[in-house]
């Protein structure tokens, strides 16, 4: 059977073996055999000699994930890096180029912030520091919760020394985004030169995390911290900590604050240099419960190691939370193919609470090879996970770049390779797609720093894919409670759809 949809101007024809429709939100799902899905707006279906016309707006899963949209900023120029970072909630999504000159020097840093109108990405604002100075890297690390986006710059001078950092936020103008400098500019109370806070920023309604990866401990350097800031009353406004976080189990080099990430009332932080006994650089990653009083100075809640793992592995490298499910990169982890091909470790809250654990599940990738450093970045959005794997090479060369999705199971999380992969339709040796990742209900952002343009090499891109592979049947809705039970093409069977709620992402 064939299913012809068109996308915009673009006919996507794909051949089915089962196929469902079901409206819900006035959306039109269509189950494949491999489970991918590209937006659709009319659908024309033949089916056992009757012809059903649906207009949709929605998503439908086909035989190709499909990439909506390749975003550059308007003034891009050489070695920008943008892509370096990505961050996306709902209609808006926000990347950074930490490398962009401006009038202070080279490497300042930027961000752009881009709207969906309906059809298209269109760029809204370019966000830059008020106090900008060369080599600050800003826009390294950007995160967007709302109407407030958060950015660190970790090579930002203090009077304390050189490369403190310093995190900057953005709050969206009532009339919208617009070029602007920033609403507030976040800092720590015992900034030292060589913090690097801001090496990682996550925000999530009214409270931000920032890691310093190099901030000094009594048992030595470069132990690591994280940062809370909670919105004062009267709304964001220049700031230092509400909380200081800490590893009960701090060490010289551990690097806590290299990754971390924030959901309601749970903290994640990665530290992908702690020891364990296997040797150095296993990983970790901690996390954090706001206690009942509120955010203040503390030590974890929780920390999450590998059973599997090896000196080296980096496991923390990245990290991102969901709910009650943390994921976490070891961009190092190395394989039987050869070394560094990296993984994910997902690991899901027990019903008493986050405890010291291991894994509930590794994702890896099913062509795994030696040095794609899968695990660099990861994002997860409810029961999906996105993992980026730079290092990928591909037919043009090395270093393409891939990102891996993975959508659980209907049993749970276990060990599992990729739903599906994805890749740059004009992938080029180098790019490093990948490197950064974002991913919020049906909607992946992916980073690639190093993707050349008309000004010259290393301009970067990001390049959005506007649907994710489900595995499950979507739920039927009130709005519209009629299920079309269609037939196995060749075989002719019926199948029975049950109604029920789809789940929530």
């Amino acid at each position: 059977m064939n299913l012809e949809i068109l996308h915009g101007k673009t006919p996507v024809s794909i051949s089915l073996g089962i196929a469902l429709a079901a409206s819900r939100r006035r959306q039109l799902w269509i189950l494949g055999r491999r489970k991918r899905m590209v937006p659709a707006f009319t659908v024309n279906m033949l089916v056992a000699g009757f012809v059903v016309v649906s207009v949709c707006h929605g998503t439908v899963l086909a035989d190709e994930q499909h990439e909506y949209a390749t975003l550059t900023s308007l003034n891009v120029a050489a070695a920008d890096l943008f892509g370096q970072s990505v961050s996306i909630d709902g209609d808006t999504l926000v990347v950074g180029a930490e490398t962009a000159d401006c009038v202070a020097g080279l490497d300042c840093g930027a961000a752009y912030v881009f709207k969906f109108n309906g059809n298209a990405w269109i760029q809204m604002a370019k966000l830059t520091a008020s106090d900008a100075a060369a080599n600050d890297n800003f826009g390294d690390i950007v995160s967007i919760s709302g109407d407030t986006i958060v950015m660190g710059a970790y090579s930002h001078d203090c009077g304390a020394g050189v490369d403190c950092g310093a995190a900057y936020v953005f709050v969206k103008p009532v009339s919208g985004w617009t070029n602007m400098t920033q609403t507030a500019k976040l800092t720590v109370s015992d900034a030292a030169a060589f913090d690097f806070f801001g090496i990682g920023a996550c925000i999530s309604g009214d409270t931000v995390v920032v890691g310093a990866h190099s901030r000094d401990c009594v048992a030595g350097v470069d132990c690591g911290a994280g940062y809370v800031f909670v919105k004062p009353g009267g709304g964001w406004s220049d700031m230092t900590q509400t909380a200081k976080l800490t590893a009960s189990d701090a060490a010289v080099d551990d690097e806590l604050g290299q990754s971390v990430s924030i959901s309601g009332d749970t903290i994640v932080v990665g530290a992908h240099h702690k020891d364990c006994g296997a040797g150095g650089d296993c990983g970790a990653a901690y996390v954090f419960v706001k206690p009942g009083g509120g955010w203040s100075n503390m030590t974890q809640t929780a920390k999450l190691t590998a059973s599997d793992v090896q000196a080296g592995d980096g496991l923390g490298y990245s990290v991102a939370v969901s709910g009650d499910t943390i994921v976490a990169g070891a961009r190092y982890d190395d394989c039987g193919v050869g070394g560094d091909c990296g993984s994910a470790y997902v690991f899901v809250k027990p019903g008493g609470g986050w405890s010291n654990m291991t894994q509930t599940a590794k994702l890896t990738a099913s062509d795994q090879e030696g040095g794609s450093n899968m695990g660099d970045a990861v994002s997860i959005s409810g029961d999906t996970v996105v993992v980026g794997a730079f290092g990928k090479d591909c037919a043009a060369g090395i270093d393409c770049g891939a990102a891996y999705v993975f959508a659980k199971p209907v049993g749970g999380w276990g060990n599992m390779t990729e739903t599906t992969k994805l890749t740059a339709s004009d992938a080029a040796a180098n790019d490093i797609l990948g490197g950064a990742v974002s991913v919020v209900g049906g909607t992946i952002v992916v980073g690639a720093i190093h993707r050349d343009c008309a000004a010259g090499a290393d301009c970067g891109a990001a390049y959005v894919f506007g649907a994710l592979p489900i595995l499950g049947v979507p739920s039927v809705s009130a709005w519209g409670a009629a299920v079309m039970v269609l037939l196995m093409a060749c075989a002719g069977t019926c199948i029975l759809i049950r109604r029920r709620e789809r789940p929530a992402v």
